[in-house]
Parts: structure tokens; C-alpha cells; sequence
């Protein structure tokens, strides 16, 4: 095991220290690799250190319960997590999200990404709601906003298309490129593939 999955797994057990030491461990390289994704513009507002922490610590508080293979897969989920933060202009879906969970009776499953699978081996229910909700954190604003309005919040193409002001087919076409990343996430914990799809 790890000293990256150890610490996630003493924090989760009550070890406070063992957050502070997960965070002084990998911080700076999580900060650098989201940098490295991120175009000028948004790169700029990766000035402040505490945009990063901040993203960091909602989504471990927040997000769903995860446990990566290594120190290396911890620090690349957790630069696009960053990634995803600060690109994403509104306060929609955080606010969304954390209703999803509550609706699901805030109860789900660790995602052991550690855990070796057959690639014919499916996730328990709870296990794939952990997946799907981690997956969202991974799309792009756009995608996930889309993807909930429409699958969460049963919500028609042409009403999505009107509050972002595209089309009714864009909004079906952006709404299915959406699933299809969201598949292929799920695709790649079965086959034990993950660091691809996070590179």
C-alpha cells in the first residue's frame, strides 16, 4: 500500500494529522500539474494558492469517497479536480451536486481505485454512484451541467438549449458526448485503466 492511500485511509478513519500530511506531501505538485492543463487565461487565477487547497479539500470532504492506487493517480485526479474548479464559472454545480448526494441518502460505497478488477467484473450499485459522481467532477462545466439538467433533473433538450443559449441539437450532441465520457470513465475503473484517462 502506498504512503498516499495509507494517509487518505487514516484521515477517513479520524487522523486529522494525516490530511495535513497528505496536503504538504502533494500540494505543489498538484498545483503545477493543474497549471500545466490550463490555457493563460485560466491559468492566471491559479495565482492564489488557496484556490487549489480549497478545491482539494471540498472535493475530499465532499466528493465521493475515493481511494487511489498510488501517490502518482492521487495527484493526477486531483489537478484535474482543480482543473475542473476553475474552469467552471458558476456556482451551479456545487450547490447541484451536494442535492444529488443528498437525495441519494448521502450514503455510497469507497472507490478503491487500487483494487485490481477482471475486466468482466461490474461495480456494486453503490460503487458506480460513487464513480458517476466522481466522473462529473472530471467533465468539463458545460458537459456535467448538461448531463445533470437532463438525466438528474429530467429536464428537455430545447430548455437546456434555451438557459445556454444553443440549440435544442447542440444540447442533445453536447448531452451525449457527456455520457460517452462518463462511460468511458466507468470503462476505464473496470479495465483498470484509469491513469489513462486522467493523463
Amino acid at each position: 500500500m502506498s504512503r498516499t492511500t495509507q494517509l487518505l485511509i487514516e484521515w477517513r478513519d479520524g487522523n486529522g494529522q494525516a490530511l495535513d500530511d497528505l496536503l504538504k506531501r502533494h500540494m505543489s505538485r498538484i498545483r503545477g500539474l493543474a497549471r500545466m492543463r490550463l490555457g493563460s487565461r485560466l491559468r492566471s487565477k491559479l495565482e492564489s494558492r488557496d484556490i487549489a487547497q480549497d478545491a482539494v479539500l471540498n472535493f475530499l470532504r465532499n466528493g465521493p469517497r475515493v481511494i487511489p492506487a498510488n501517490g502518482a493517480q492521487f495527484r493526477a485526479l486531483m489537478s484535474r479536480i482543480v482543473e475542473s474548479t476553475i474552469s467552471d464559472k458558476h456556482k451551479w454545480f456545487e450547490s447541484r451536486k451536494r442535492e444529488i448526494f443528498k437525495e441519494s441518502g448521502g450514503h455510497e460505497a469507497l472507490l478503491d481505485l487500487s483494487k485490481s478488477r477482471r475486466p468482466d467484473e461490474e461495480l456494486s450499485a453503490r460503487e458506480r454512484d460513487a464513480a458517476i459522481r466522481l466522473g462529473y467532477e472530471l467533465l468539463g462545466p458545460e458537459e456535467r451541467r448538461i448531463h445533470i439538467r437532463r438525466h438528474a433533473d429530467r429536464v428537455s433538450y430545447s430548455d437546456i438549449g434555451r438557459e445556454l443559449g444553443i440549440s435544442e441539437d447542440a444540447a442533445r450532441k453536447r448531452c451525449k458526448a457527456a455520457s460517452e465520457r462518463l462511460q468511458a470513465f466507468l470503462l476505464s475503473l473496470r479495465l483498470g485503466t484509469i491513469d489513462d484517462f486522467l493523463a
